[in-house]
């Protein structure tokens, strides 16, 4: 691949340790990486690779400084050439969450240029825009059906409201002299928002105007998670006949809590939809769903140890005709210490493998696993590889990419003799301006006689016989 060169990966059993040495005197034509380079940097995230497999639509964090707040784009890029693309900006609005259509002439995506944030979409053949969904409430995240003929979309209600009643009552309690709650249970806090009732629900949106049905109805309960969850924790059947998702559906135990399960629900909802069905009893994690492209096999991620919240996750392949399930460790080799928990899933186009990404010796790497052996293989073992999507025939996989000096660019992998490359130079020219110090890993014996693996940053202008004060990071 076009990419640089790094140090050899290590690891680290339990923590991180960095030897950051203090920056020296800067060159003349370049200066040290500093917080404004940071802010100045350009993020990308959420790509999407287009059904045909020519295009990639993918997001854009810019900062705008002067307003104190980011702003987010969207792209899109031809892989076979050097050509992109903007979804046209609009004042101040937001456009993120690009999907698209299963033919690949429209591009579906969330954005705030109606004022809240909802579906649109863009007619890849003429430019045009169109607003496809006006909620009463902020539409969280969506995906696009098989078929394209529905959503499967996300809205903060109140259990047992629906949106419009959650919009009342939200206004109701905005009217109130005081703005106090009384709470029975835990959660009260999740990092940086206080729990008001609100859950996330996914809701049934048929197109092209809706309404919009709740398909968790009455569930306390939240898909996506919070904070942090995302699309990932939910699935489609390839017939688009089955809703497959994950939730946290404990009660006052909650707070104490680490048992997500997967659930089922069959669409399209009846007049009086059904209840999901939870259709896991590990008592601990289960997430990121995921079918095979027959819609035979459901592979997902699970963890083992109840309460454990950073307990190592396992594959999970369940036999979709009998519930039969198969359980495959990630491994990087077969030695002892040679296990991964995987943090993401994605099937190749034939169904033969699996594509997970996994912590590896402080980098992020991309490993490939046999569904029918469960033997894996590493792809990518230097930098941290998030997102991978394989395309169509096998021919290669989009992923994007970054290191300690080098922020988030999209690459595509070739496979089976195709060719690697890289596809966004979103920094290049921020970084021609940037000096890094060199950067190498280091082992030390730590408790019980464990190897600890460190990482040392040198200043940008290190000169051997010169004393520098230490920063260190544990």
């Amino acid at each position: 691949m076009m990419m640089r060169k790094l140090p050899a990966p290590v690891r680290l059993p339990g923590c991180w340790l960095i030897l950051i040495c203090l920056f020296a005197a800067p060159a003349a034509a370049q200066h040290p990486f500093s917080f404004s380079d940071l802010l100045a940097m350009e993020r990308i995230a959420d790509p999407r690779v287009s059904p045909d497999g020519r295009r990639v639509a993918y997001t854009v964090w810019q900062a705008d400084l002067p307003a104190n707040r980011g702003r987010l784009s969207i792209h899109i890029a031809e892989l076979e050439r050097q050509s992109f693309t903007t979804i046209p900006a609009a004042g101040e609005a937001d456009d993120a969450n690009p999907r698209w259509s299963p033919d690949g002439r429209t591009l579906y995506f969330l954005s705030t240029r109606s004022g809240t944030q909802q579906v649109w979409k863009l007619s890849l053949p003429d430019g045009k825009l169109h607003q496809i969904t006006n909620l009463p409430l902020n539409v969280g995240l969506f995906e696009v059906s098989p078929d394209g003929g529905f959503l499967i979309l996300s809205l903060p209600v109140f259990p047992h409201k629906t949106p419009e009643e959650t919009r009342e009552e939200l206004a109701a309690r905005a009217a109130r002299p005081s703005s106090g709650l009384v709470y029975r249970r835990l959660m009260v806090r999740n990092w940086d928002t206080w729990n008001d009732g609100i859950r996330n629900h996914l809701f049934y949106y048929p197109l092209p105007h809706g309404p919009a049905r709740d398909l968790m109805a009455g569930m306390d309960a939240d898909c996506p998670s919070r904070p942090a969850g995302g699309a990932e924790e939910f699935a489609l059947s390839p017939d688009g006949r089955t809703l497959i998702f994950t939730a946290k559906d404990e009660g006052p135990r909650e707070a104490w809590s680490t048992n997500s399960d997967l659930f089922a629900v069959p669409l399209p909802p009846g007049g009086k939809a059904a209840p999901p069905r939870e259709i896991t009893a590990n008592p601990a994690a289960d997430t990121q769903p995921r079918f095979s492209p027959d819609g035979r096999t459901l592979a997902y991620l699970a963890m083992s140890r109840p309460g454990h919240e950073a307990d190592r996750y396992r594959i999970i392949l369940r036999n979709l005709a009998d519930g039969t399930e198969r359980t495959l460790e990630l491994r990087a080799e077969a030695a002892a210490g040679g296990d991964r928990s995987p943090d993401s899933l994605v099937w190749s186009p034939d169904g033969k493998t699996l594509y997970a990404t996994a912590d590896h010796l402080g980098q992020h790497a991309l490993f490939a696993m046999d569904a029918a052996t469960g033997k894996s293989r590493l792809l990518m073992k230097t930098g941290n590889t998030t997102n991978p999507q394989p395309l169509p025939l096998g021919s290669g996989i989009l992923l994007a990419w970054n290191s300690l000096s080098r922020p988030t660019e999209l690459y595509l992998l070739g496979m089976n003799g195709g060719e690697s490359r890289r596809i966004t130079r979103t920094n290049d020219r921020r970084l021609e301006e940037i000096r890094f110090g060199k950067s190498e890993d280091f082992t030390f014996a730590g408790a019980r006689g464990e190897t600890v693996h460190g990482r040392l940053v040198y200043p940008v202008s290190f000169h051997p016989e010169r004393k520098y004060p230490v920063a260190l990071m544990v």
